[in-house]
């Protein structure tokens, strides 16, 4: 991870999460890791910054040793974090992104015959 951070193109950022996150050597097994906040409507600069690093970290480790096309999926229900995600992915050079979400309106049922799941009248 900080082999990734020291590539990211903000450098004040990746040194507060390195200072703030790695524990050299690692955590012992009976700790738990440190908590983070829950994304929410309004986010707050740390937890945005976080969101923004740790993915550009993954998008720029898979990018290395090959030339191939990488890409990420994003859920369409985490929303909030949708846009920090993004941005982080980009500045690390992703190919493709993909987003979607299963519809229950659409959604066939457990792999039946295809047509549209019978609902019961209330």
């Amino acid at each position: 991870m900080t082999h990734a951070l020291s590539h990211f193109p903000i450098p004040a950022i990746a040194e507060r999460l390195i200072a703030d996150y790695y524990v050299p050597g690692g955590k012992p097994a009976d700790e738990p890791f440190k908590s983070v906040a829950m994304p929410g409507v309004q986010p707050g600069r740390a937890l945005m910054d976080l969101t923004v690093a740790a993915n550009f970290a993954e998008v720029f480790l898979a990018k290395e040793g090959h030339s191939g096309p990488v890409g990420i999926n994003l859920l369409e229900k985490i929303q909030v974090a949708t846009l920090s995600s993004l941005y982080g992915a980009m500045l690390a050079g992703v190919d493709y992104v993909l987003m979607g979400r299963r519809h229950s309106a659409l959604d066939p049922g457990p792999r039946s015959t295809g047509s549209p799941r019978a609902r019961r009248p209330s």
